[in-house]
């Protein structure tokens, strides 16, 4: 999904390396939200005793 949405917004309008790059960048993003959204869940939740 991330690469489908990346071609369509850059693969036209830059340099192949940079476009690599600018998508890492997004997927290194994205999963650093979602491990800290999940995280932030996790630390939230009362411990069972």
């Amino acid at each position: 999904m991330i690469e489908d949405v990346m071609d369509e917004l850059f693969v036209e309008e830059m340099p192949r390396p940079t476009f690599l790059k600018a998508r890492k960048d997004v997927d290194n993003w994205l999963i650093t939200g979602v491990f800290e959204r999940r995280c932030s869940l996790a630390l939230s939740k009362p411990v069972a005793s």
